[in-house]
């Protein structure tokens, strides 16, 4: 289903002396979806972790350091709760009419 809906792309591979295998890559879709499973994973860390910690801890391979999410807007401000955020009706927004009155139209 990841391949089908174009997160992972498969690529082969082959280790010589044993069968050809099959690697997974992230695609650029997929890479995208990263903030939003980082995001859950924090939450789940807070909300829901094992009083020893987390079960996986998130660094950044240049330094060391964890990896946290954060919301900013476009003016590079950051937004510390939804009630920062406002939310309106964007231009692929469409009413969806119900089915049974829209045959009579």
């Amino acid at each position: 289903m990841l391949v089908r809906e174009g997160i992972l792309t498969r690529e082969p591979y082959h280790v010589p002396g044993e069968r050809g295998r099959t690697h997974y890559l992230l695609t650029e879709k997929g890479e995208r979806l990263i903030p939003a499973l980082m995001a859950l994973m924090e939450w789940g860390d807070r909300y829901l972790a094992d009083p020893a910690g987390e079960a996986v801890r998130a660094t950044h391979h240049g330094c060391g350091h964890r990896v946290h999410v954060e919301m900013r807007c476009e003016a590079g401000h950051q937004v510390h709760s939804a009630n920062q955020v406002e939310l309106e009706p964007g231009p692929g927004f469409r009413l969806v009419s119900d089915p049974r009155t829209s045959a009579r139209n």
